[in-house]
Order: C-alpha cells, then sequence, then structure tokens
C-alpha cells in the first residue's frame, strides 16, 4: 500500500469517524482509490466500517486503535512539529542563515520550490537507502540515535495526551474495550473538550 494514500485516509479519520462522502471529500481520492485502500486496511485492521445506524445504507469509518495508527499518529505529530518550528522560526524573525542551519538548505528550498520541489524531495527519500550504503556507520548510527530520542519524546507526549484526555493508558488499553480518536487536537495540545 502506498504510504501517502493511507495517510491521507489516517489523518482524515483523525479528525473522528466518517461516512464514505465525507472521507472522500477530505482525501479527495477517486472512488476506486478510496474503496481499495478502505478494503486493505479493514483487513489489516487499522480502520473499521460499520453500518450508520441512522440511514443503514451508510458506512461508517473510524480508526482503530493499534499499533500501526499510534505509529501514524507519531509520523504525523513529528511531521507537523518539524513545519510548525519552520513557521515559528519565521514568524518570530529568525535569521535565515540560522533557518537554514536548524532545518537544512536543501530541505527548506524542496519545501519552498513547490510541486516539483516535493517531487524532488520524494525522489531524495525514496533514493536514500543506496546513498547510505556509501555513509560512516558511526554517522549513520548517530542519526538513528537521534531519531529515536525525537521518536521517544514523541510517543511519550501522544500517550500523556491519550491518558490526559481520553483516560486511558495506552500500554495497557484492550482495542474492543476503548476506541480511541487520535485527534490532532492531541497532537496541537488543545483540550478535546
Amino acid at each position: 500500500m502506498d504510504r501517502e494514500i493511507v495517510g491521507k485516509i489516517v489523518e482524515a479519520l483523525m479528525d473522528g469517524p466518517m461516512d464514505w462522502k465525507m472521507l472522500k471529500e477530505k482525501t479527495k481520492l477517486a472512488d476506486g482509490t478510496l474503496a481499495k485502500y478502505l478494503k486493505k486496511m479493514i483487513e489489516e485492521g487499522i480502520i473499521e466500517e460499520e453500518i450508520y445506524m441512522k440511514d443503514r445504507r451508510k458506512k461508517i469509518y473510524r480508526l482503530v486503535p493499534c499499533e500501526k495508527t499510534f505509529e501514524i499518529s507519531i509520523q504525523k505529530f513529528i511531521a507537523k512539529t518539524f513545519l510548525l518550528r519552520i513557521q515559528l522560526d519565521f514568524e518570530e524573525g529568525k535569521n535565515l542563515e540560522v533557518i537554514e542551519k536548524r532545518f537544512g538548505k536543501g530541505m527548506l528550498i524542496f519545501l519552498f520550490s513547490g510541486e516539483k520541489g516535493v517531487e524532488v524531495s520524494k525522489m531524495v527519500v525514496d533514493h536514500f537507502q543506496e546513498f547510505m550504503q556509501s555513509v560512516d556507520e558511526e554517522i549513520i548510527e548517530r542519526y538513528k540515535k537521534e531519531f529515536e530520542d525525537i521518536w521517544n519524546q514523541a510517543k511519550e507526549y501522544i500517550v500523556d495526551m491519550i491518558k490526559k484526555y481520553a483516560g486511558i493508558d495506552i500500554h495497557q488499553f484492550d482495542p474492543k474495550k476503548y476506541r480511541i480518536e487520535f485527534d490532532i487536537k492531541f497532537m496541537r495540545g488543545e483540550s478535546a473538550d
């Protein structure tokens, strides 16, 4: 399954359960693509569907609280935090050289140059494994360790938000007993009220 398409569907469902029409509007996916991915994601236990009680012709789709949706939530949180940090640096009027040093000039060029830049950045990611074969193992381990630190901080933050707003210990929850919606509000640190 294409990560980007799965990510679009998961991100849309982070706002809560949706019917087909709402999900299609939010993801902007073609009918065939949406149907194919919903079926696969249901089979993999990432989302579930149920009949809408007010109109039995409609189905409602929701995220299933599982390790995979939790992982996608962490990934989204890290990405959004990264972009928010760039935005805040610009809003605070930080010197461009400081921002470039923090985030990498190449990354900023790709991010700000529109569709072509986004495509180039995807290609860089796709071919990065080849590049890594020529890099010193110590450098790779250093960055892996730094990423693990970022990952663990994000994971801890999300777990704390779920405990705080949903009153559930994510390490001990039973997916059949609880429905957790990894709400964007949790990621922004906003109140769930």
